[in-house]
């Protein structure tokens, strides 16, 4: 949980919003025990964008287990963002640290293009491994608690 998205209104009760980040881990992994995620997704590739792949679930049942599973999770943790229903499934390959210079679009956004090309090969899907909660020190390495699948 982003220490910039911890609105009073939507924030979970039980948690302090200026909780500490392995306060606030420790009290999420406490609230996963049990939980799992109802039933194995499949994911398509809609939009590849400078800094990632917008995805959605590969058929109408993925997709509903998918969006499921996030409700449950806001449900059980207390937490359900104004954005909750809106906010797109997504994989994040980059982090924008500055604007690209106009001239760049020659080139990136060809390879974004060839990059949508390449995910829509994948006619069974996107296959991941079972969904984890993790943690971070930096943006490189996401070190998985404990799977929720």
């Amino acid at each position: 949980m982003i220490e910039g998205r911890r609105g009073r209104e939507y924030w979970p009760a039980a948690l302090p919003a200026d909780a500490a980040i392995p306060e606030t881990t420790s009290w999420i992994d406490e609230r996963l025990d049990g939980f799992s995620v109802k039933a194995p997704f499949r994911i398509k590739a809609d939009m590849v964008t400078p800094l990632g792949v917008v995805v959605s679930g590969l058929t109408d049942a993925d997709e509903k287990v998918m969006r499921e599973a996030r409700d449950a999770l806001a449900e059980r943790l207390g937490y359900r963002h104004p954005d909750h229903d809106d906010y797109t499934f997504h994989i994040t390959l980059a982090y924008q640290l500055d604007w690209l210079p106009p001239e760049a679009e020659a080139i990136y956004l060809p390879a974004l293009a060839e990059m949508k090309t390449l995910l829509d090969a994948f006619p069974e899907g996107i296959e991941l491994d079972v969904p984890a909660f993790c943690v971070f020190d930096d943006m490189e390495e996401f070190r998985p608690l404990r799977e929720i699948g």
